[in-house]
This record gives structure tokens, sequence and C-alpha cells, in this order.
């Protein structure tokens, strides 16, 4: 058969030369006809023309275009295009590279060893993922779309070019949207990952260094040898129970610090639930310090109890430096370190050379922050730094607000309010109670051991450089405690019509609360709390409020009330019972809870619960398998767990997870094989997790006309959503929002935020903008 009866049914405008050996060499084919024409500079162009005209590509048409173009233009296009090529396998493997330490945070060394800071990993990794990603999206954008209207375009007569150019629009859509979705998963990825501590570890800070502005930056320590004290460490616990948080659910944590001094006491022990809290601890004993503590909590596979142990530096302190600090000057005795070597002592303006080799060295405060250094090794190191603030210059006014925790009375809650600051911004906190600094943080938790009269002081510092010192002195409020009465934790009166008490030996520890089972219903209860007092000398009796649903809302008010029981339920009353002291002027409250569980069940109800947190969310576990009828079967179980969801059928055991805080009434149901019903409740309370929101800046003060990145970073508890206010008119609710200033001037700028549990949280921070 002759070439020409080959081609009889080759549609006008088909490439004749495209083998029948498959669409691969199909398509392998068309791309070298293709990468031989000179129009392809405008490809979007070309195949419009092409898909209008029916024209041929195969056909001596683009050849003769080709004997037009010179040499040089087919060459400069051949460098162009292999550029191109070379620049997008560049970036799609440095893309591949950030992948890579992305899922690898321990390789994150890799930045460190070019002099970059731990700290700026993350943010540099968001930049350089978004700048490849932006690249390679851009590029991929453009031949998705070029093959996209090719297959659009090109008429149904030209079947196998329309049909490569669908395939190749599918694939580069494919490809181009999966990398689009890697993009954003590497970005969340970064911002879930902690680079600066990847595997865990307890981070230590020089707490002297990590509250100054200036030395910040170098305050996190490496080596624990050969110190000289007092030295005052911070533990940062947070990423580590991140770590470890991975394994499983931290509950608690308990540390021995050896023989520290630690959050203000004389005590090395340290014990809490919340580890994201850091720890302050003073060591000053020329001793090696060997700290020990573990994490204890439930494994997240088996749900067993678990202990993990919290790996610690060993801590050693060759010599200890005697302080004493005057209004004006300190005093530093280094006498103890003597033996250690020659003693120097070095300050800024000194230079090289030392300006005084006495073991004790005195130096007055002035109007700027010194540096002191303390060398006894044969080097040129600084064996021991010390930073000698200023004098004081107020310049922030705000007021400190205690607030006494209402489960626990000694534990007490510290915070700043009304705050205006003259120069810059804050940088720095201390806060120091009785003597003993205790956070570096800008609001502060602290547990006392005994209720006695507190001495608050808070140090701030600002980006001016000026401290200010604030104090708060007052005295604990020791928790009211009933008179009890001979058969009664209190002198409360309960009676029936008759006058009968109803109290008597009804008290439950286990329950807090008086039980009472000698009910019949239906009947009149008689509530007098006219005799109620306090132990407390000098409070009186001034309000009774009374809970007769069991929700927390107090209806009735008075000393004497009359309730009617009319159902064979449980029933749980809440009283409250105001105290005032005049001559102090304060008033404090106690509370008393009463149940009342009518007897006479047809089936004998038990009901276990625990919960695996005291926080929400948590899940419950209960089980009524012990429940037993006195006659017949059992032949239902059900639950209501308080949120509305109404009963559920099912298993005596069961688990439930609630995820927001609050009260929730658990009811528990047991139906007979007759139809005979029991049911029992119990109360739960979850507590709302502490809450607390950290604002962030990617610069300590701004210049007009240049962005601010801003995030909260650090921030306790989930958010949903946010709500900035920039202080300049502008807003966002984004939640890493960046914004440029237009004018100088010193702006607050307010977040709102919005938990997951739907409570509203606000801050401010304030920034200066320069020109």
């Amino acid at each position: 058969m002759s070439d020409a009866s080959k081609n009889t049914h080759t549609p006008s405008g088909e490439d004749s030369s495209v083998s029948s050996g498959g669409l691969l060499s199909e398509i392998l084919g068309a791309s070298k006809t293709q990468s031989s024409e000179v129009s392809e500079v405008d490809l979007l162009s070309d195949f419009i023309s092409d898909a209008k005209t029916g024209d041929n590509k195969s056909s001596p048409a683009p050849q003769k275009g080709i004997k037009k173009s010179s040499k040089k233009s087919m060459n400069a296009l051949a460098f162009l295009r292999m550029v191109g090529a070379i620049l997008l396998v560049a970036f799609i493997f440095f893309g591949a590279f950030l992948a890579y330490i992305v899922f690898n945070p321990g390789q994150a060394s890799f930045f460190i060893s070019f002099g970059i800071n731990p700290g700026d990993i993350a943010h540099l990794l968001r930049q350089l993922v978004s700048a490849i990603f932006g690249v390679v999206t851009f590029i991929l954008s453009i031949v998705w779309i070029v093959y996209l209207f090719k297959a659009i375009l090109t008429k149904k007569e030209y079947k196998k070019k329309k049909t490569i150019s669908i395939i190749f629009s599918v694939f580069f859509g494919i490809l181009l949207f999966s990398e689009i979705t890697l993009w954003a998963f590497l970005v969340q990825k970064i911002n879930a990952t902690d680079y600066e501590n990847p595997n865990g570890g307890v981070v230590v800070y020089d707490n002297e260094k990590f509250i100054s502005e200036r030395f910040k930056e170098s305050a996190q320590m490496n080596n624990f040898d050969n110190l000289i004290g007092p030295l005052e460490l911070k533990f940062d616990l947070k990423s580590d129970a991140n770590f470890v948080g991975k394994m499983m659910d931290i509950e608690s944590y308990k540390i021995d610090f050896d023989g520290a001094k630690c959050q203000g006491r004389d005590s090395s022990i340290v014990d809490g639930v919340n580890a994201e809290q850091s720890i302050i601890c003073i060591f000053d004993q020329a001793k090696v310090f060997r700290p020990t503590g573990v994490y204890e909590g439930l494994d997240r596979v088996t749900h067993k109890p678990k202990t993990i142990n919290i790996n610690f530096h060993t801590i050693q302190i060759a010599g200890v430096v005697d302080v004493k600090e005057t209004k004006t000057s300190i005093t530093y005795d280094a006498s103890h370190l003597k033996s250690l070597g020659k003693i120097n002592w070095y300050t800024e303006n000194g230079g090289d050379t030392p300006v005084s080799t006495n073991a004790i060295f005195s130096i007055t405060m002035g109007n700027d922050s010194q540096i002191l250094c303390l060398n006894i090794s044969s080097g040129t190191t600084c064996d021991k730094l010390f930073i000698i603030p200023k004098e004081s210059d107020s310049s922030v006014t705000a007021k400190i607000i205690h607030e006494q925790d209402k489960e626990n009375p000694l534990l007490y809650f510290f915070r700043l309010e009304d705050r205006i600051v003259k120069n810059g911004e804050i940088t720095g906190y201390k806060w120091v109670i009785n003597g003993n600094t205790i956070s570096t943080e800008e609001t502060c938790t602290y547990t006392f051991s005994e209720y006695s009269d507190v001495k608050v002081a808070l140090f701030l510092n600002d980006s001016a450089g000026n401290t200010t010192e604030l104090h708060d002195n007052f005295s604990m409020l020791h928790p009211l405690e009933f008179t009890k009465g001979l058969r009664t934790e209190s002198l409360l009166k309960i009676t029936d019509t008759s006058g009968k008490s109803l109290l008597d030996d009804t008290y439950s520890k286990a329950l807090r609360a008086y039980y009472i089972t000698d009910v019949t219903i239906p009947m009149s209860v008689q509530f007098d709390a006219t005799d109620v007092k306090v132990e407390n000398y000098g409070y009186e009796l001034a309000n009774v409020e009374w809970d007769f649903n069991g929700d927390a809302v107090f209806e009735k008010t008075g000393n004497k009330v009359t309730y009617e029981l009319i159902e064979e339920k449980r029933y749980t009353f809440g009283v409250r019972y105001t105290f005032t002291d005049t001559e102090k002027n304060i008033s404090s409250l106690i509370e008393e809870k009463i149940i009342f569980e009518p007897a006479k069940k047809d089936i004998a109800l038990s009901l276990k619960l625990s919960q695996d947190s005291e926080y929400a969310p948590a899940t419950v576990h209960v089980d009524g398998s012990a429940s037993i009828p006195k006659t017949g079967t059992i032949t239902k179980f059900m639950y209501d767990f308080g949120e509305g969801k109404g009963s559920i059928e099912g298993d005596a055991i069961q688990d439930y997870r609630y995820n927001f805080p609050g009260e929730y009434t658990i009811t528990f149901t047991v139906v007979r094989d007759d139809g005979t019903r029991e049911f029992s409740t119990r109360k739960i309370v979850l507590k709302d997790a502490p809450k607390r929101i950290i604002v962030n800046t990617s610069v300590s003060s701004g210049i007009v006309g240049k962005p601010i990145d801003f995030d909260t970073n650090g921030t306790i508890g989930q958010i949903e959503t946010y709500s900035w206010d920039f202080g300049d008119g502008n807003t966002s609710g984004e939640p890493t929002p960046t914004h440029t200033y237009l004018e100088k001037g010193k702006y607050t700028v307010k977040i709102t935020v919005t938990y997951s549990d739907r409570t509203l949280r606000s801050t401010d921070r304030e920034i200066v903008v320069t020109e």
C-alpha cells in the first residue's frame, strides 16, 4: 500500500507522522512536533488561532516559519527553555528539601549552623515555603491554563490533539491543586511545630538574663559545669511536656530540685498540674545539684496510669558570691572563690583592664543599667555576669490585682490593670512575692503554704530602658468555718411538719453534703438558718440564699423557707451564706449542700462515676452494672448526660465526652422487665481550663510604612475566632495579620478571641511607631 493511501483517512490538521504505537508515543510525538515551532513563544495565542483556522501544524506552514527564523533566534529560545527548566527543577528540589525539614524538625539545626536564631526558624521556614511554592504554583497555573484552553478550543475533528490536551490539562490540574494542598499543609505543620526544641527536653534559662531586654537572646543555657552562684534559673517545661504529651495525657508532675529554693520557698519540691508554667529556682550553695522529676498521667493508647521521667542536667555550682544591695549600690563579696583562682572584676567602661582584683567590690547604680563581669579562671571568659539595674525611674503606672481561688483559698492569681506606659512598651516582668522571685510572665499564679500577710513587688522593664517597681501588700483571707452542732456540721435546722430534725448524723464527707434518706413522698420540709454562725471572729450573718433546682441559681432569700417534696426523685438543694466583718468592711461567702434521697425504691441503683480530668474537655466513665432489682430482671440501661440530647439507651458501662466547662447532671435510669423505672442523678463540674492571651509582634517598635506581623503564639486555650483592633481605625479577623502604620505615634493593639467553649477574652499591647 502506498504512503498516500495510508494517509487517506487522516483528518485534515492531524499529524500523519504520529504512529499508532500507543498513547504515550502519541503524546511524546506531539510534544516533539510542538517544540520545533517558533510560534510556541505565545502558546495560548497559537492554540486559539490553530483551533479557529484548523491549520495543520504538521503541514509545510510551520516548516516555512522555521526557515524564516534565524538560527540565532532558535538558539536564544532553546537557551531560555533550558534555563527555565533548570530553575523549575531547582525550585521543586528546594521545595522538597524544605518539606523534609518541616516533617523532620530535628534537622532544623541545618539553619542554626548558619547563625540563625532557633526562635526565628519557624518564621524563616514559612517565608521560604511560601516563596518556593508560590513560584511553582504560578508556573503550574500558566501551564494548566494553556492546556485547558487548548482542550476547550481545539475542534472535535482533531481528536488526537484534543485528547492529548485534555490529558495534559487534567494532569497539570491535579498536580497544581495537589501542590497547593501540600503548601497549606506545610504552613499548618510549621505553625504547630516547636523548632526551638523539637525533641523535647527541659529548656533552662539564666533568669537574670531572660528578664533583661539586652541579654534575653543569650539567656538559654547549655553548659552547667563550674557555675558561679547565686544563680537564678528558669526551667521551661512547655516544649518537653508537648513532646511527652504525644505518648501520654499529662495530669500532674512532681520535681525535686535537690536543695534549690524554688517558686519563692525554701523547699526544692515543686508539683503541679500545668506543665506550661515555668519554674524559677535559686541555686545558692556550692554543690552539685541533681534535679529529678516525673510526669504522671494516662497512656494515650492503653489509657492506663503511666509515669515518664523528666530529664534534667546536673548543675554544678563551684562557688557562691555574697550579694548585698541597698537603694543606691550593690556590694559583691567573692571571698569564698579565692581557692578557684585569681579574682578579677570587669565593667563595660573598663574594657579589658580589671577595675578591681579585690574579693569585695561595690558598684553604685546610675542613670543607666551596668554590666559587671567576674573572672576567676585563667582565660578571658566571664565566669559570672551581674546585671546592675539603673536607679528606679517610674515610667509605668498600673495597679496590681490579686484574686483568691474559690476552691483552693491558698491559691492566688496576680495581674495588672489600668496600665499606662510613658515611654515605649513593657518588655519584661519580674514578680517577687515575700522577697522571692516567682515568675517572669505577664501574669502570676502562686500557691501559698499558709495564711499570712503578703508583700508583692512587680518589676517592669520597658523598651526605653526604664525599670518601674509596683507593690501590693495584703492579708490573705482565711476561709470561713461553720460553728458545728452536736450532730451536724453547722447550726442549720431542717425539720418536717412535726418538728422532727432531719439533719442529725446525715453529713457525708464524700459528697460534702447532708444526705437525707428519711423522706416520705409527699413531704413538706422547713429550713431555718437563723442560728448559723462561723468560728471566724468578727463575722456576722448578713444574708441567706436558697437554690432548690440544683442549677446554682438562687431562687429564694431569707433565713426561713419551706419546700414541698412531691416526686420520688433525688433533690439537691444549695444554701449560700454571706457573712460580713463590719469593722474591716469585708464580706465572705460560704455554702452548704443538702441532698434528699427518697427511700423504698424497687431497684437498688448503683452508679460509679470517674473522669479523666477536672478541666474540660474531659471523658466521664459511668458504671451502673452493679444495680440490682428486688424482683425480676433489668431490661434497659439509659443515661442522660445533661447536655440536652435526651436519654441514651445502651450498656450499663459507658464513656461520654464533654467538650465544654460547666456543671452537668447525669441521670441514670434502669427499666425492669415489668416496665418499672428507677433513676439516680449525679452532678459533675468541669472547670474552665486556664486561658491566657499573648500578643507577639515581629518587631519591638515599628517604622512608618513598614509592615508589622502580629500573632498569638503561646496563647493558652483553643481559639476559634480572632478580632484585632490596631488602634488606628483598622481591624482584622485573621489569626496572624500583618498591618502597616502610616503615621508615627503610640498605638494600643487590642485583640478579642472566642475560645472553643464560647468564652471571650481580650488583651491589649502598646506599640510605638517612629519615622
